[in-house]
């Protein structure tokens, strides 16, 4: 497993349980990517989310990955979804062990 493996993991809708909606919004200037989304649990009421990705690729072959909750204009919070409010970090690198 590289790291790329480990970062699409984060970026591939496929891996989100209960998937009923995924957009690609924009890309903004930086690089940064804004994701739509909509999910639906068993025994749960749906839930949406904005979500804006940051993905730093360092030349040592690690990769910092920030994901959190953002306000768009074309996906305003909506009655008919529960609004998820997200926030994750994560930093990984490559092994050392060969």
């Amino acid at each position: 497993v590289t790291c790329e493996d480990i970062a699409d993991f984060f970026i591939n809708p496929d891996n989100l349980p209960g998937l009923q909606k995924w957009v690609d919004v924009e890309t903004l200037s930086n690089g940064d990517e804004i994701k739509y989304y909509i999910v639906k649990a068993p025994l749960c009421d749906t839930r949406d989310n904005v979500l804006k990705y940051l993905f730093t690729r360092n030349d040592d072959g690690s990769i910092f990955i920030s994901i959190k909750s953002w306000d768009h204009p074309m996906y305003p919070q909506s009655a008919d979804h529960i609004r998820v409010s997200y926030t994750n970090q994560t930093y990984i690198w490559p092994s050392t062990d060969g």
